[in-house]
């Protein structure tokens, strides 16, 4: 691939510091006049870039690697497993994508089919193994061998920082090509186990809850916007008719305030912005929104969209970092989900799922690399929405999806800017459940505050966003990388208890922010 970033990086720095990739295009198409060498220079590199990449994707040398986002580790081992005879074994060291990157996807599920697979043995150089190499880089010992028995299962060590990590029993253990078929079945590329129990465990869990595409949820998993082919639209101010570009940097696990930009950098939140509820992120861009709805807003009519952090990390305290968001112009650092119409009503129960421990585990056993990516998510697995229908077994009577509703709620509901999915969630929900004291106590809200509408959002205050004071205990526990448990989530509730005495419908109903002049506020849902 060639990087106009590298290139530049000498000659014209300028160019490499563009602040998108539109401005940077400007500036080589400059260079045709202002320094013909220097654009020649960097068409034949182009050029150079685009021969490579039609010979290798002609699909004669490389039919598996050749495709998608070439890499030359890829190439490099699909030269070398087509030279291997039929009694003979090739072992090559190689960027530990080789048997997780979606990329890559090909030539491994084609190994694993015919059984070539002896071993795969992961390392990061922490330790130092290569002295030059940097300590977070992470690469594999690939051992294929020409012919193998059919029932062969193929041997895996992962997370290794020294050679004799490879000989304890507890973290290698055995995956056969069922096994890979049952924990990726849509592109059957290997999960990342650090151990033998990790990794019976996750087999565990996927021989019983069904992945996202095959649990009945019937959603959406897409990109909204490209930072470099949409960045023309990148707008540097608020203003009418544009919407926040809400990158994911902006937002954590429960909490669409975690940072705002200021004076072009970012910064995290104090606890007194995240007490009031009318203060917003400020982002770095903004995009107009007639475009946005145009493009996102035909098939999902709400302002508010549920999206994840492409970044990501099995290391981190939290590996899957998702949040509702009050923007429908997200770009690339983030992906978003979208839920058909007919299951808003349950729709929290799913984000509470998703932002459960156990979904955090299975996903940090699918990311070996620094991406979240949509083929990741699509895999992971998540109960089917009529398991949500039924009552949960520590408060009889109580259907789950209720009791899950008011405590996301709680979570996320912290500044008036979402005040449009509780308003759906709300609804949803009191038409699901039979809840009619909801209506008249939440309506009485939005006439005394406005609400945020698609429309309002386009206008957006441009202060910065953050949470309430329960709100603000919520984001420590998080940080913590705790989960939210019952007890945690009364407590909450209790610090919001409004200044009357609550009926027994408005106390299991949806909490919302405190509104300007009353310290705490309940509006039932």
């Amino acid at each position: 691939m060639f990087r106009e970033e590298e290139f530049f990086a000498g000659p014209r720095p300028d160019i490499v510091q563009a602040s998108t990739a539109a401005a940077r295009k400007k500036l080589i198409a400059k260079l045709e006049g202002d320094a013909p060498a220097l654009f020649a220079a960097y068409r034949a590199g182009l050029r150079e870039v685009d021969g490579t990449n039609a010979f290798v994707r002609s699909g004669v040398r490389y039919p598996l690697c050749g495709v998608g986002r070439v890499n030359l580790f890829a190439l490099f081992a699909e030269a070398a497993r087509s030279l291997v005879s039929k009694r003979g074994r090739v072992g090559q060291i190689l960027p530990s994508g080789i048997v997780s990157d979606d990329s890559t996807k090909l030539f491994f599920q084609d190994v694993i089919e015919k059984r070539q697979l002896v071993s795969f043995f992961d390392f990061e150089n922490r330790e130092g193994i290569f002295g030059a190499v940097h300590r977070s880089f992470k690469f594999g010992i690939l051992t294929l061998a020409g012919k193998r028995p059919p029932s062969t299962e193929a041997e895996f060590v992962f997370f290794a920082t020294r050679v004799d990590h490879v000989k304890d029993a507890d973290r290698r253990f055995t995956l056969s090509a069922e096994d890979i078929a049952l924990l990726n079945p849509t592109t059957k590329t290997c999960p990342i186990f650090r151990s033998r129990r990790d990794a019976e465990i996750t087999k565990a869990v996927y021989r019983k809850v069904p992945v996202m595409t095959a649990s009945g949820w019937n959603l959406t998993l897409r990109r909204l916007l490209n930072s470099a082919d949409d960045s023309g639209n990148f707008l540097d101010a608020p203003g009418d008719g544009r919407l926040p570009l809400y990158e994911g940097k902006y937002f954590h696990h429960y909490e669409h305030r975690w940072a705002t930009s200021e004076a072009g950098r970012e910064r995290s939140l104090n606890d007194a912005e995240r007490l009031d509820p009318g203060t917003f992120t400020q982002t770095r861009h903004w995009y107009p929104a007639d475009d946005a709805l145009a493009r996102f807003g035909v098939g999902w009519l709400h302002s508010w969209v549920f999206a994840w952090r492409d970044i990501a990390r099995s290391t981190d305290e939290r590996t899957f970092i998702a949040a509702v968001v009050p923007s429908l112009a997200v770009p690339d650092t983030a992906k978003v989900m979208f839920v058909p119409d007919e299951f808003l009503a349950l729709f929290t129960a799913f984000v509470a799922s998703v932002g459960s421990f156990p979904f955090d585990f299975i996903a940090r056993q699918k990311t070996g690399g620094t991406h979240m990516s949509g083929f990741i998510v699509e895999q992971l697995p998540v109960f089917a929405p009529a398991r949500y229908q039924s009552d949960t077994l520590w408060s009889r009577g109580m259907p789950l999806r209720e009791w899950l509703t008011s405590r996301v709620l709680e979570l996320t509901y912290t500044a008036w800017d979402l005040e449009p999915f509780a308003a759906t969630s709300a609804t949803k929900a009191r038409r699901s459940a039979g809840i009619v004291n909801a209506a008249s106590s939440f309506a009485a809200s939005s006439t005394r505050h406005s609400s945020t509408s698609t429309a309002s959002l386009a206008t957006t205050p441009t202060t910065s966003w953050r949470p309430s004071q329960s709100s603000v205990k919520t984001t420590r526990r998080f940080t913590a990388s705790t989960a939210p448990s019952a007890s945690s989530s009364r407590r909450t509730t209790r610090s919001r208890r409004p200044r009357r005495r609550a009926s027994h419908t408005e106390r299991r109903s949806i909490r919302c922010p405190p509104h300007a002049g009353a310290s705490h506020g309940v509006f039932a849902g």
